[in-house]
């Protein structure tokens, strides 16, 4: 027992500070480091997948824009991409263009009308419309334009409200003159109202549709559609729209007394070169949730010129369009309004930062701050070449003042 006891005692005096569990602060502390280190990595994970969406919602974009410019090229006609309005960075909540309470999200003070894509589809330019007949006119309040008046005619077949005795034939008077270039048909792809005026090719010449509506020569007379066009028609212009051969009332467009008989264009005889139209079987695809085109912080360099770098053919009265046009030549090259910016910039940038409606790049003395990665799809419109860039860094834009440097520049990611 002596024996057994000294050895006990050799052991503890070899192991003073030896016991069988850790102390209530050593846990804690285990625990809190613990804690940091998932709050660590949840940050990295949440950085690292909003990057990837960013990323692949850059990656969409190029691949569409490259996608359309093949498909031209095999076409043979222009194809491009449409990018579709999406309101929801606007602050304008209710609509009612004011600042009310609960709108201000990036506290300025100001009804800031956010606008951004969040989805696009193939278009392309259907085959020029060339069916039916029309007169040339004069305009009666406009004499830099002229009036193209479809003509009427019979069809010779029983058209519905054309049988008014019920005896299923077509009979004498029955027949009434319908139009020959059904060009209310087309209404959607002549859409006036856009900057992209639809344009038609007469006698060799193109003139550009600005307007269309009704017309009506005589009183409780036929019912004609007219496109209205600049700049004036070359040829003469014609006044007899009843085929009667004489002066009718309200025939005397231009007030001479006479009747004019001007230029009748016919069935294959003119090219009108309609509005751009979805493909055929496509459907607008959505980028990746959470990732938009930021069109406010894209619309211009933040440079000396403060130069713009989107299409003004996108934005007519400081108002976008809601649909907005990139198309390409069966060469490669962007054609149309477009064309002219040389370069277009799409900004790819997470819904979250876009809303607070955050510059792309941090400068000093601002406390918010970006979350997410930033790209930029670059679009050479002479040469069709589409790039992905990185968003500039700070160190350079305070040298440059052109969030747009790198992608200018050529500097791919």
């Amino acid at each position: 027992m002596t024996t057994s006891r000294q050895d006990d005692r050799r052991r503890q005096d070899r192991n003073p500070g030896s016991r069988s569990a850790f102390t209530l602060v050593e846990m804690l502390v285990v625990i809190t480091i613990m804690l940091v280190m998932m709050g660590v990595t949840v940050a990295v994970i949440n950085v690292s997948v909003d990057g990837e969406r960013v990323r692949s919602g850059a990656s969409q974009i190029q691949s569409y824009l490259a996608g359309a410019r093949d498909r031209a090229a095999f076409a043979g006609r222009p194809c491009g991409i449409r990018l579709f309005l999406d309101p929801l960075g606007s602050e304008d909540l209710n609509k009612n263009s004011q600042l009310d309470n609960g709108e201000d999200a990036n506290g300025n003070n100001l009804l800031d009308l956010g606008y951004f894509v969040t989805s696009m589809v193939y278009i392309q330019v259907p085959d020029d419309w060339q069916q039916g007949s029309f007169t040339v006119t004069v305009h009666p309040s406009d004499a830099s334009s002229s009036l193209l008046i479809e003509d009427l005619k019979p069809n010779g077949t029983l058209d519905p409200g054309e049988d008014s005795n019920g005896d299923g034939n077509l009979d004498p008077g029955e027949d009434q003159p319908s139009t020959t270039t059904d060009w209310r048909s087309i209404d959607l792809l002549l859409n006036t109202n856009l900057l992209r005026k639809p344009r038609i090719m007469i006698q060799g010449h193109w003139y550009t549709v600005w307007a269309k509506g009704d017309w009506t020569y005589q009183t409780n007379g036929p019912v004609h559609r007219y496109l209205a066009i600049r700049p004036r028609f070359r040829g003469s212009m014609a006044e007899d729209f009843n085929n009667s051969g004489v002066l009718d009332q309200s025939e005397d467009i231009n007030g001479n007394g006479q009747l004019d008989q001007g230029t009748r264009v016919g069935e294959g005889d003119y090219r009108l070169r309609l509005q751009p139209a979805v493909m055929p079987g496509q459907e607008p695809v959505l980028l990746p949730a959470g990732v938009a085109i930021d069109l406010d912080q894209c619309r211009r360099r933040h440079d000396a010129a403060f130069a713009e770098t989107l299409p003004k053919s996108w934005f007519p009265a400081n108002t976008y369009l809601p649909a907005l046009d990139i198309l390409f030549s069966p060469n490669g090259t962007v054609v149309g309004p477009e064309a002219s910016e040389g370069v277009i910039h799409l900004l790819v940038n997470d819904i979250t930062d876009a809303t607070q409606k955050l510059f792309p790049i941090d400068l000093p003395g601002i406390t918010l701050k970006n979350q997410s990665d930033k790209l930029v799809v670059t679009l050479f419109t002479r040469t069709g070449y589409v790039t992905t860039s990185e968003i500039l860094s700070l160190t350079d834009y305070l040298n440059t003042k052109n969030q747009f440097y790198y992608a200018e520049r050529g500097e791919t990611e």
